[in-house]
């Protein structure tokens, strides 16, 4: 089976994440990674061998790459997640996949019309303590869950950039309980407010 050429468009804290684990999966070639920051492509590219730009659309525009696996703000993800689908690349966006619901609805459609996969980073689904509590569930071998409670606090202020707590980090557990239940929630509840920044810094959701 012939390798999977794919690029990582972002090569700040969690971008190189993505480098890294694509550089250790045998059928999966890191061909190349690119960011508006010049140092962050050299230091990336030169650590995995990878291809650097600083241009995204000239990734995008590769015939060489099969995928694209992106992980910049969050303003960004509808367009570079378009013209990567236009371009006949297969995209991983990180969470939260758009700024809008209309904007997600508006790729998972593009998707299919193109017969390319679109995938969301929540890689908590993966987590062997998730893993398991899902078999369990969908087994009955715990009986009828009627309750799941999660707690997410983060020491970083900086990770409130373009967007607030919910959809940097609660949008993780909305994600995980969902997965878990099977279902959507029937009602939401939520309070939420901003203590230092721009965007919402602390929430309570209730599904």
């Amino acid at each position: 089976m012939s390798q999977l050429n794919v690029a990582v468009i972002g090569c700040g804290s969690w971008g190189v994440n993505h480098a890294r684990v694509y550089s250790d999966l045998p059928m999966v070639r890191l061909a190349a990674v690119s960011d508006i920051d010049a140092k962050r492509v050299q230091k990336c590219s030169r650590k995995h061998s990878a291809n650097g730009f600083t241009d995204t659309l000239k990734v995008l525009e590769d015939p060489d790459i099969d995928a694209v696996s992106f992980c910049t703000p969050t303003c960004t993800h509808s367009h570079i997640a378009e013209k990567a689908l236009l371009n006949d690349k297969h995209v991983l966006v990180e969470k939260p996949m758009t700024d809008t619901v209309d904007e997600a609805q508006g790729l998972i459609e593009l998707a299919e019309d193109v017969g390319l996969n679109l995938t969301v980073g929540f890689v908590e689904r993966f987590n062997p303590a998730v893993r398991l509590s899902k078999r369990l569930i969908d087994d009955g071998e715990i009986g009828r869950v009627i309750m799941a409670h999660a707690k997410r606090v983060t020491r970083r202020p900086d990770r409130v950039g373009d967007i607030g707590v919910i959809k940097d980090l609660g949008i993780h557990d909305i994600d995980v309980i969902t997965h878990l239940m099977g279902e959507p929630p029937e009602t939401v509840y939520a309070t939420a407010g901003s203590h230092m920044h721009t965007f919402e810094d602390y929430a309570n959701i209730t599904l």
